[in-house]
């Protein structure tokens, strides 16, 4: 089987397909040594997938913290009442596993500034795909119309990441267990790879 991703690094691709920074952005760059954590978008297909490829080993679920109503204004939200669960991050990290988080693109910029470079993988989803994952979404109580209306504001969401993006085309895959062979393919291509990030000035 054979998986096509949008690369920044093909010239064939549209930079914007998978480029969030701006022209003449400050960038700097590292070379993460432990696993890094996955944020796959659209959210819906995120809890989706977790279950199959948390069976293996390389991958375990880190769920978000949620707050107390008397905590919520010492913490700085993230989506909705939840925030990153730093300690669980790290320790996952050095366990050698990719966190597979349940947070929204709201929570990239906080997890930068903590040193902590996830993996997003966006899987472009169209109606005619959207109908292979009809019985998955009624589990969730989900629609495919939720589904499409998910992926349309989290792609518009993700030009406005401070750092870069994979990219799953929808004629990469077939089926869900094909889907989670691509995903599992980018997560390890992206973990080879340089991280470059937007630099904030302070």
């Amino acid at each position: 089987m054979e998986c096509s991703f949008s690369d920044s690094s093909k010239p064939k691709v549209n930079p914007r397909n998978c480029v969030s920074l701006m022209p003449y952005t400050f960038v700097r760059h590292c070379r993460p040594g432990r696993p890094r954590p996955v944020l796959v978008v659209p959210a819906l297909l995120s809890r989706i997938l977790a279950d199959k490829l948390c069976l293996s080993r390389d991958f375990e679920k880190c769920l978000s913290e949620t707050q107390s109503t008397d905590t919520l204004h010492e913490n700085k939200e993230l989506n909705g009442n939840s925030c990153i669960p730093q300690q669980d991050l790290e320790q996952l990290m050095q366990k050698n596993v990719h966190a597979w988080m349940d947070l929204g693109l709201e929570s990239v910029q906080e997890l930068l500034g903590m040193d902590i470079y996830p993996i997003i993988i966006l899987i472009t989803i169209g109606e005619k795909n959207a109908k292979k994952f009809k019985k998955a979404l009624q589990r969730l109580g989900a629609t495919e119309e939720q589904l499409l209306e998910s992926a349309r504001k989290d792609e518009a969401q993700l030009e406005t990441v401070s750092c870069l993006y994979r990219s799953i085309a929808p004629d990469a895959w077939g089926d869900l267990d094909a889907l989670v062979s691509c995903v599992r393919m980018a997560v390890a291509d992206e973990q080879k790879k340089v991280v470059w990030v937007e630099q904030v000035p302070h």
